[in-house]
């Protein structure tokens, strides 16, 4: 007697998983390079940078084991059992869960980059870490069911969780990629410009695609066009995990691409400007740290060169002062004194 099981088409569902599971191998064998260069030259940087690597490592790793474990157990151990393929496994109930925690843990990274620029995008941050907590309520509907068909047919639930995230995706992205384009504008006034080498087509590239997160959001776009208008196929889910690997390969870019990560040293001076001094390069360490593009307001000041002349009876002196301002300080060096009779 013919099975009443009904089964799904291998080829649009496990077929696309599969798939997936080969692309998503090779851009993790990417995040790996990434990880290799971070901490190669990690250098003085932050604890809570590197526990969030460390952390991001991990779960991406145990993503691609479940990743493997689900292909393998449909595939293989149950390869041509109707009963089983519909049946679902724990390896495939975590996958959504621990891709979920990927996300979250490696856009807490950006959250808090973009809320160091100012306030006004902090409240962008506090707006897109609602919409990444939101975006996690489909992690739990494999633990709920016992059926592997809760990938096919929570066409809702898996539309509002890429929506959400997709929603605060272009919101940070939409937020770098203002400020950066802000500050480049800037940069290529003649005062600024004069010791910056030229960009290259790789530059821009890494500056404005893959570290403002909009390989992300195009990703997203597609898992979810494909997770709306087909409900009954896996092909947003193809797109799936390869978003959770850019997810991890962006977060390291971005801290591959500081150029130094500074020391902060005290000192044993405690005067007003010693302190001002302090503060102002703990600020520096921290943005150079989370790699935070600035606005064009809060750049550098540029050397004042200020000369004074003063005459006085019988002599005449001429000094010169080199006035490297600071924001409400003044620091004085050099003195050239000549006197005539």
């Amino acid at each position: 007697m013919e099975s009443a099981t009904a089964v799904p088409s291998l080829d649009n569902t496990f077929g696309a998983h599969l798939l997936g599971s080969f692309v998503s191998l090779i851009f993790y064998g990417v995040a790996l390079h990434q990880g290799y260069r971070y901490f190669r030259n990690r250098r003085n940087d932050a604890s809570i940078i590197g526990f969030l690597v460390a952390v991001v490592f991990t779960l991406d790793l145990a993503q691609m084991i479940l990743i493997m474990h689900s292909n393998y157990y449909f595939l293989v151990t149950h390869y041509a059992s109707p009963a089983a393929i519909t049946r679902s496994v724990w390896s495939l109930n975590l996958i959504p869960l621990v891709g979920a925690s990927v996300t979250c843990t490696s856009q807490s990274f950006f959250l808090r980059r973009l809320s160091l620029i100012s306030y006004t995008y902090t409240l962008v941050a506090v707006f897109a870490a609602l919409f990444f907590l939101g975006s996690t309520v489909f992690a739990n509907r494999g633990f709920t069911t016992d059926s592997s068909k809760f990938l096919l047919n929570e066409r809702l639930l898996s539309g509002f969780a890429l929506g959400a995230a997709l929603i605060a995706n272009t919101a940070v992205t939409l937020s770098l990629i203002s400020v950066i384009v802000r500050s480049r504008s800037r940069a290529r006034e003649p005062a600024h410009n004069a010791s910056k080498r030229p960009q290259t087509l790789a530059d821009k590239w890494t500056i404005y695609v893959v570290n403002t997160g909009s390989l992300i959001v195009l990703c997203e776009i597609v898992a979810l066009v494909l997770a709306v208008s087909l409900p009954q196929d896996l092909w947003w889910g193809f797109f799936y995990l390869i978003l959770v690997r850019l997810h991890v390969i962006t977060f390291l870019s971005v801290l591959n691409a500081r150029q130094s990560v500074m020391d902060d040293g005290s000192g044993g001076d405690s005067s007003p400007y010693a302190r001002h001094t302090f503060a102002r390069a703990t600020r520096l360490a921290t943005v150079e740290r989370w790699n935070v593009p600035q606005l064009p307001n809060e750049a550098p000041p540029a050397v004042i060169d200020i000369k004074i002349t003063q005459e006085v009876e019988g002599e005449t002196e001429s000094m010169a002062y080199e006035t490297r301002s600071a924001p409400g300080h003044g620091e004085r060096k050099g003195m050239d004194s000549r006197t005539s009779w």
